[in-house]
């Protein structure tokens, strides 16, 4: 099973994997790569998704997404996280992707970036998500393709596309 996800610039994706690691220290949970979450999760070949990914990211340039705000759910994928913009780019690519790829199934896009994933009370939560001063905007650079397990810390990322049109 693959999933794919955006990815940051370099100082963005260093600032949120700090906040990760401290989360996941701290709370006992496991540390993951910070992403966006565009499609998963879908049983299609790599070569065909890299195909795609490859096409995709040929025809787009680094964009910048705004922090909504920090939030918290009972949905163990969304226990702490960053609430973004959907903006016009991001729509582009999921749109394209949509296009290009019918197989996936049940994917509803609603960019977020998790900070941490575990089993927590709605106070612990509430408490976390109001200790963050974030920056308002994050850099995405490019797109991976993620090869997904059930055991978080057996994610593996196997190709990562960086954004290739100049202007």
């Amino acid at each position: 099973m693959y999933a794919i996800w955006f990815t940051f610039q370099k100082e963005d994706e260093t600032l949120l994997q700090n906040i990760i690691d401290t989360l996941s220290k701290k709370y006992n949970s496991i540390s993951f790569k910070p992403h966006i979450s565009i499609y998963g999760l879908t049983n299609i070949k790599l070569n065909k998704i890299s195909n795609i990914c490859q096409s995709i990211s040929s025809e787009s340039k680094p964009f910048n997404v705004d922090l909504l705000n920090i939030s918290y759910s009972n949905n163990f994928w969304k226990t702490i996280f960053i609430n973004l913009e959907k903006n016009i780019i991001m729509k582009k690519i999921y749109n394209n992707f949509n296009e290009k790829i019918n197989k996936f199934e049940n994917n509803i896009f609603e960019p977020h970036i998790s900070l941490i994933y575990k089993k927590m009370s709605n106070e612990q939560k509430k408490e976390i998500s109001n200790t963050f001063k974030l920056k308002k905007q994050f850099k995405i650079n490019g797109i991976s393709i993620l090869h997904y397990s059930d055991k978080i810390e057996d994610w593996n990322i196997v190709k990562t596309f960086l954004f290739q049109k100049n202007n």
